[in-house]
């Protein structure tokens, strides 16, 4: 009867940590994706320009990981946050991956599936973007956000069974 508590009772812990990361991730994607969409506003980009999405990825991502790991530690997993440099490095590992999946699915998705796109021209004409510059913005915007869920789950799983694993 016991474990069966135990089990229940880190089963609601753990769908609590599952919506508190849920609710850090909102800020974290939005901290990523306003930074990454300044940077595309401001300096352009042009479909299939690797060095540029690279670039600009890592920098919003990186802004949205410094928050992630301060809400992550001192919120979400508090318990489970030790402090050590062991945790420290699988952290950034994970976000290394995550970065890494993100960087690869906005260039697939920019190059691929946004890049002059029904889709994208239609947001553009919504907003009132013209131009071929400003539908290149736009595709790599779109592409950011549908990156986003995918890079979410990964995240999550990395972070809970690998970097804040009481085990």
């Amino acid at each position: 009867m016991e474990d069966k508590q135990i089990q229940t009772s880190e089963g609601k812990r753990s769908f609590i940590q599952l919506i508190k990361f849920g609710l850090v991730g909102v800020s974290n994607t939005l901290v990523d994706f306003v930074v990454y969409t300044l940077l595309v506003l401001i300096f352009g980009i042009e479909n299939g320009d690797t060095f540029l999405i690279g670039l600009f990825t890592f920098i919003a991502y990186g802004c949205g990981v410094l928050n992630s790991f301060i809400l992550n530690t001192r919120w979400t997993f508090k318990k489970e946050y030790k402090k050590t440099g062991a945790e420290a490095v699988k952290f950034v590992a994970v976000n290394l991956i995550s970065w890494g999946l993100s960087f690869f699915l906005v260039w697939l998705f920019s190059n691929h599936v946004f890049a002059d796109s029904i889709i994208t021209n239609k947001v553009c004409e919504l907003l009132g973007m013209e131009g071929a510059e400003q539908i290149q913005k736009m595709g790599s915007i779109l592409s950011k956000i549908l990156s986003v869920p995918i890079v979410i789950i990964v995240n999550f799983l990395g972070n809970k069974l690998f970097v804040f694993n009481k085990k």
